[in-house]
């Protein structure tokens, strides 16, 4: 598997015929292809799979956890966000919406973001820093010191980026660090390439890191160790890095994963109440009519997302 090419980069037989279909020919491909974010490519395992959902659901105590010894005051800790390019716009919108839901409730924010590049590159594309491990320690760095413990997650929906690897190196080194890799590729087709100046490759940090998450699930969860969630949801519609279906999937789950886990701290029964842009995902009001009240399990709110899908087209 490790000389395959990486699925993300490959191109989508859904959507071969996108350039020479009419108006509706090119909705068709385009929402068939977004229609793999929940039921998955191949046999691989998808973003509803029962595995996927599982690490989803140990991620969520985990950080419901942190942001409550942070919000009573307890502990100083942070929740960083971090990625190149889309992934990285992606950390900065999802920080900023998961302050904002604190703030409006009299709470302290606790989430910050890194994009390689800084934020130039959330409009003005920057690709040199992002083969930088040096340069992403450098502004993880930035966000943590001084904090009691921190939760870092790397966005790399290739699992290419050396920038983000950087960073997830250097949380699996420390006590008060945990690492948190999101990407759609298995890790052993993840970039291996030789990086100027780092005695690692993105395969090896992210095969190191999935060892760690492995044994931690072996282990019955509930420690810090690590996390890896890489649910593969196929090629993009567009070949050659668009992200636009991995933006989208990336969007949902840091959604599902700091919802859900805000409202465990708060013990709130509404999901729908918490969700930043209910109209980024389509209108939802269908969905909400027809799910009961009470505690959202993972699975139901990623199904919600999916109907909002199917509600938006």
């Amino acid at each position: 598997m490790s000389n395959q090419k990486r699925i993300t980069e490959r191109s989508n037989e859904l959507t071969k015929s996108i350039d020479t279909g009419g108006a509706e020919d090119i909705l068709a491909a385009l929402c068939r292809s977004d229609d793999q974010i929940f039921e998955g490519f191949e046999d691989y395992d998808s973003l509803q799979s029962p595995s996927i959902l599982a690490f989803i659901e140990e991620l969520i105590s985990s950080s419901a956890d942190l942001l409550e010894a942070t919000l009573t005051g307890k502990e100083n800790n942070v929740i960083v966000f971090s990625g190149s390019g889309t992934s990285g716009r992606m950390a900065w919108l999802c920080a900023r919406t998961f302050n904002r839901l604190l703030s409006q409730r009299g709470l302290s924010p606790c989430f910050a973001y890194c994009i390689s590049g800084g934020d130039e590159a959330l409009i003005v594309s920057k690709e040199l820093p992002e083969d930088s491990p040096a340069l992403g320690v450098q502004d993880l760095l930035e966000r943590v010191n001084g904090k009691d413990r921190a939760l870092v997650v790397g966005i790399t929906c290739g699992l290419s980026a050396p920038y983000v690897a950087g960073q997830l190196d250097w949380a699996l080194k420390q006590d008060h660090a945990t690492p948190c890799l999101i990407g759609f590729n298995p890790v052993a087709i993840a970039r291996d390439d030789v990086v100027e100046n780092w005695d690692k490759t993105c395969r090896g940090v992210f095969t190191e890191l999935e060892a760690v998450s492995a044994a931690r699930a072996e282990d019955g969860g509930g420690g810090w160790q690590g996390f890896v969630i890489n649910p593969v949801v196929g090629p993009e519609p567009i070949t050659g890095s668009t992200r636009m279906k991995g933006g989208s999937a990336t969007k949902i789950l840091l959604e599902v994963v700091f919802i859900l886990a805000i409202e465990k701290v708060l013990s709130s029964s509404q999901l729908a109440h918490l969700l930043s842009n209910p109209t980024s995902v389509g209108e939802l009001t269908e969905a909400k009519k027809a799910r009961p009240t009470g505690p959202v399990s993972t699975a139901d709110a990623i199904s919600l997302y999916r109907q909002a899908w199917r509600l938006s087209r």
